[in-house]
C-alpha cells in the first residue's frame, strides 16, 4: 500500500505566524509559472529573433523577458532600464514588458541570488544559442535560442 501520509504541515514563522509548507502545491505553483514564461517567451518570438540577431557573434550578452508587472521582473527592470515609464503601457491596457540584452556575467549573479545553480542550463549553450531568461507570474525561466542560420 502506497504511503498516503500528508506532507503538508503547518509549521510556526520566526515571528509566530502560522504557515502552510505545501511541498506538492509549490512544484503545481512552479510549473504553472514556468509554462506561463514559456507562453511569454513564445509571444514574443519575433523580438527574440530580432535580438538575437544583434547578439550574433557576442558569447558577453544574453536575452531578458522580463514581466514588470511581475515582483521579480520589476525589480531587474528597474536596474536594467532605470526610470523607464512603465505606467504608459499600462494606460493602454497593456502589460508592461521589459525586452532586451542584458551582460551575461550580470545575469549569471542575478540568477545565483535567485537561487543556486539556475544558470547552470547556460553551461551548455553553443556557438548559435543565445542564452535566455525570462520572468512573469512569480517564476523564471532558464533556457536559449537557437539563432537563425545566417
Amino acid at each position: 500500500m502506497a504511503d498516503v501520509t500528508p506532507r503538508a504541515h503547518i509549521t510556526h514563522a520566526c515571528d509566530g505566524t502560522l504557515v502552510l509548507v505545501d511541498p506538492d502545491a509549490s512544484a503545481l505553483f512552479e510549473a504553472l509559472g514556468k509554462d506561463a514564461c514559456k507562453r511569454l517567451l513564445a509571444a514574443n518570438a519575433e523580438r527574440v529573433e530580432h535580438f538575437a540577431e544583434r547578439a550574433r557573434g557576442r558569447d558577453d550578452v544574453c536575452f531578458v523577458l522580463l514581466d514588470v508587472d511581475d515582483a521579480r521582473g520589476a525589480a531587474l527592470a528597474d536596474v536594467l532600464m532605470p526610470g523607464h515609464d512603465w505606467q504608459q503601457y499600462r494606460d493602454r491596457g497593456e502589460t508592461p514588458i521589459a525586452r532586451g540584452l542584458a551582460t551575461l556575467g550580470g545575469m549569471v549573479g542575478v540568477l545565483e541570488q535567485i537561487q543556486e545553480g539556475l544558470a547552470y542550463a547556460w553551461m551548455f549553450c553553443g556557438d548559435d544559442d543565445l542564452p535566455v531568461v525570462v520572468m512573469t507570474e512569480g517564476a523564471v525561466l532558464v533556457t536559449q535560442h537557437r539563432r537563425a542560420s545566417s
